[in-house]
C-alpha cells in the first residue's frame, strides 16, 4: 500500500506519467533508465522532506522537555513556597499607591523588619540589582544595560543575592 501511494503520487506529474507510457510503447534501456533516474530523483526528495520532518518533530519534543525542566529546576525564588507554604514574595510589602516612595533603596520598599535586615546584609551590587529587578521592574537585559555589566553578571548576581535572603529568611524562622 505504501509503495501504491509513492507511485500514485509520482505519476501525479504528467512529465513521469508521459515517461512510463513512452516506456511502455518503446521499451528500450534508455527510457527505462531515464525514468528509473527520475523515479530516484522523486523518491530522494520525498525521503529527504520525510527525515527534515522527522528531525523537526524530535527536535521540537526535544526543545520542550528542555524547557520544561529548566523550568522546574529554575524556579522564581520569591514564588517557591517555604517549609510553613509562605513565599518571600508575601513578605514584600508595597506601600500604598497614595504614598509614594522616591528613593534607589531596596530597603526604602520593605517594611518587613527580618527582610529589612537580611537585605542590608547584602553587598551594594546585590542590593542595587534587586532593586532594579522588583521596584523598577526591569529585565535581567535591562538592568545589565543601565548599570554597563554583562547580563550574565546581573542574573548570577540577582541569583545569589536572593539565595541569600531565602537563606537569611530561612535562619529566622
Amino acid at each position: 500500500m505504501n509503495k501504491n501511494r509513492l507511485l500514485a503520487e509520482f505519476f501525479q506529474d504528467d512529465r513521469n506519467r508521459k515517461l512510463y507510457q513512452e516506456y511502455l510503447r518503446n521499451p528500450t534501456g534508455i527510457n527505462q533508465k531515464i525514468l528509473d533516474e527520475r523515479f530516484k530523483e522523486f523518491y530522494f526528495r520525498i525521503r529527504s522532506i520525510a527525515y527534515i520532518l522527522k528531525s523537526l518533530h524530535f527536535e521540537s519534543q526535544k526543545l520542550d522537555r528542555k524547557n520544561r525542566l529548566y523550568k522546574q529546576r529554575y524556579q522564581s525564588i520569591l514564588d517557591r513556597p517555604n517549609e510553613d507554604n509562605s513565599t518571600l514574595l508575601d513578605l514584600i510589602e508595597v506601600p500604598p499607591p497614595r504614598e509614594e516612595t522616591h528613593s534607589n533603596k531596596l530597603e526604602d520598599y520593605i517594611t518587613d523588619f527580618k527582610l529589612h535586615s537580611s537585605i542590608k546584609k547584602l553587598t551594594n551590587k546585590q542590593r542595587e540589582i534587586l532593586f532594579y529587578v522588583f521596584v523598577m521592574e526591569l529585565k535581567d537585559v535591562e538592568i545589565a544595560k543601565t548599570l554597563a555589566l554583562s547580563q550574565q553578571f546581573v542574573t548570577n548576581t540577582k541569583n545569589v543575592a536572593l539565595k541569600k535572603l531565602r537563606g537569611e529568611m530561612n535562619d529566622v524562622r
